[in-house]
């Protein structure tokens, strides 16, 4: 019950603190409610809560202490990211943001940013991403933890407080095991005791080479890390969320389709010829940009939707249409939203 009313209490503060909204009747009732509510709200004492104050007090209660234009600096000078839905797509009834801190490698970092991204064409409100990177195996969890200018970063955020989301990825079983991650939750648990935490998951290295059989393998190889980690990690968390988040079996849908004939202007994983590799990329014809694997734009821009739809348990039929322009005829909120399925009864008890 408690947790409903806090809900409620951020959903009518975020419909009310929309820059574009129009204080009705009606609306300065539910301000007054809300005042009833949180009287400390009333910044100037004067028995009437404005915007401004409901927007004051909102961050105050979030750990923000700046004023919007000195926020949104200060975010950009640290690598902070903010998204606000815009009116069109606020139609619905606004989701409160979270405040996130997002670290990883290079198969991971691009899709929180891309996360970012595509907030505005959500429902979402106030999203806000601290992303930490490093390349390869220094963005796993363990040598996040173990070089000191990285740890320090993630951790600084950490300590401020007001952190709903921490979002880790995996790089391999020696760098990303279930000590790595406790290691940062233990730490994160010290100033923000209802965190969430987040494992995202991504498709594999040299996934070019990948046929149907190598696919149903990687696919299963999830199966493996959430008996291995996060059902561990939920026991040793039993207060906390501990969300799967496996976007990685979107990329290799993509390539199933790919090899069955059924993804519409791509033509290769990568191009076999590094010659002409920059060119593929630039049509769309090819899905990751190297041997490695990382991903390109139609990648990116499916695990961020997955991502999202996870992380908020957010329904994907709510978004503006998510189309690439160089490949118009492939519906990636329907990919998207086939993996959600798929990804939606590890998480099943949070729902």
């Amino acid at each position: 019950m408690l947790r409903s009313v806090r809900l409620w209490s951020w959903l009518l503060l975020a419909c009310l603190i929309n820059q574009n909204f129009v204080v009705f009747a009606a609306d300065r009732d539910r301000l007054q409610q809300l005042l009833h509510r949180f009287p400390e709200a009333d910044l100037n004492q004067d028995g009437q809560l404005s915007l401004q104050e409901a927007k004051a007090f909102r961050d105050r209660k979030r750990g923000t202490k700046t004023e919007p234009a000195d926020r949104q600096r200060a975010f950009q000078k640290s690598g902070l990211k903010t998204s606000t839905s815009s009116q069109a797509a606020s139609l619905q009834a606004p989701v409160v943001g979270l405040n996130g801190l997002y670290m990883g490698h290079s198969f991971f970092n691009p899709v929180a940013q891309e996360l970012v991204n595509r907030i505005p064409d959500s429902t979402i409100v106030d999203h806000q991403a601290y992303i930490v990177a490093a390349g390869g195996i220094h963005g796993s969890p363990k040598y996040l933890w173990d070089a000191a200018a990285k740890r320090s970063q993630g951790l600084q955020h950490l300590q401020a407080g007001g952190v709903d989301v921490l979002a880790l990825t995996y790089h391999s079983p020696e760098t990303s095991s279930l000590q790595d991650y406790q290691r940062w939750m233990d730490a994160a648990l010290q100033q923000n005791p209802d965190i969430r935490l987040v494992l995202g998951v991504p498709w594999g290295s040299y996934i070019h080479d990948a046929d149907l059989a190598k696919l149903s393998e990687m696919d299963a190889k999830m199966d493996f890390f959430f008996e291995q980690v996060i059902e561990p990690l939920r026991a040793a968390y039993p207060k906390n969320q501990v969300v799967f988040c496996p976007y990685g079996l979107g990329v290799n849908e993509l390539v199933r389709r790919l090899l069955q004939d059924d993804l519409p202007g791509v033509q290769y994983v990568m191009h076999p010829d590094p010659g002409a590799r920059a060119a593929s990329k630039r049509s769309g014809e090819q899905l990751v940009n190297d041997q490695i694997g990382h991903g390109g734009e139609l990648v990116i821009r499916l695990s961020a939707l997955i991502m999202l739809a996870v992380i908020y348990d957010y329904d994907l039929a709510l978004l503006r249409p998510q189309k690439i322009q160089k490949l118009p005829e492939i519906d990636l909120v329907a990919i998207a939203e086939k993996i959600v399925q798929r990804i939606r009864p590890y998480n099943e008890l949070y729902h």
